[in-house]
């Protein structure tokens, strides 16, 4: 295509406007506003003043607004029509060879991303992660970035590293306590650090709970001794005798229990206890 001006403006629309000479005008009508006193005597003619510069305005404003559409008319009317013949046709197409050139690009990511799972599968392989049923997780973790511009050799070489990252894991591990746990957590996210820290701190909350058992298990044996120390402490009780029961006047059966030991006491309690049996009129011997 030719650089030819397709659009042109052929006049340029001619305002003919006399707005400075009308300014004047105007800024005698508001200053003249402006210099009103407003009191109760004079707020209506200050109102009427007032709502006659609004009127002006809206007039003039009212003949801006025409002008403007009348402009941009011509204008709207153009851009509806470089849509229709122009712009539709630029934009399809573009939405087209994108996708093509998206397919092409994916096709060809995809293809170096198979080589790469294939060279990735045959390390595993090679270095007895397979058997462990690590691979699929080892990949999906190690997850390269594939991109055009990243070429399959470099991409072979951080697999290779990260395999290697794996074996190193794997061999420390053999030689650790708890190393059963530490594997069976590796294999979850194969972060070592991660693997440790957690078998760490479990083993740590049991031997804290082992500990916490064996304390109270030692202040439950010594509390016992104490308990047993003073049952042997206290004097043997007679056996309790049985009741007599004696017919009173007003019907209310008297019982008589004959108790026997002895306790001890604060003195204050004990003045206390003796209040309550000559209340009650129990029956005591000092």
């Amino acid at each position: 295509m030719q650089n030819t001006q397709l659009i042109v403006i052929e006049q340029l629309p001619i305002i003919a406007q006399q707005l400075e000479t009308l300014s004047e005008h105007i800024k005698e009508k508001v200053d003249f506003a402006l210099s009103l006193v407003v009191n109760d005597d004079t707020v209506e003619e200050v109102k009427k003043v007032r709502t006659d510069l609004n009127k002006e305005f809206e007039a003039l404003d009212k003949q801006r607004k025409e002008i403007k559409a009348a402009i941009i008319a011509p204008y709207n009317e153009l851009e509806g029509i470089f849509k229709e013949f122009v712009s539709s046709h630029y934009k399809g197409a573009d939405e087209q060879l994108k996708a093509r050139i998206n397919a092409v690009e994916d096709e060809f990511k995809q293809a170096k991303q198979n080589d790469l799972k294939e060279y990735f599968d045959e390390l595993c392989t090679a270095n007895n992660i397979d058997q462990m049923g690590l691979t699929e997780k080892a990949w999906q973790i190690h997850n390269p970035n594939i991109t055009l511009s990243a070429s399959l050799k470099s991409l072979k070489e951080k697999a290779k590293e990260f395999i290697a990252c794996m074996v190193d894991d794997i061999f420390a591990v053999e030689g650790m306590e708890y190393s059963a746990e530490i594997m069976a957590e590796y294999k979850q996210n194969l972060s070592l650090s991660i693997a440790m820290n957690t078998v760490n701190a479990r083993h740590k909350a049991i031997e804290d709970e082992r500990r916490r058992a064996e304390e109270a298990a030692v202040i439950k044996q010594a509390q016992e001794k104490a308990i047993a120390k003073v049952e042997a402490a206290m004097p043997a009780s007679s056996p309790l005798a049985p009741p007599t029961i004696t017919s009173s006047p007003d019907d209310d059966p008297v019982m008589t229990m004959v108790v026997r030991g002895s306790f001890t006491t604060r003195k204050s309690e004990l003045k206390e206890i003796k209040k309550f049996l000559e209340e009650r009129s129990f029956k005591y011997e000092q």
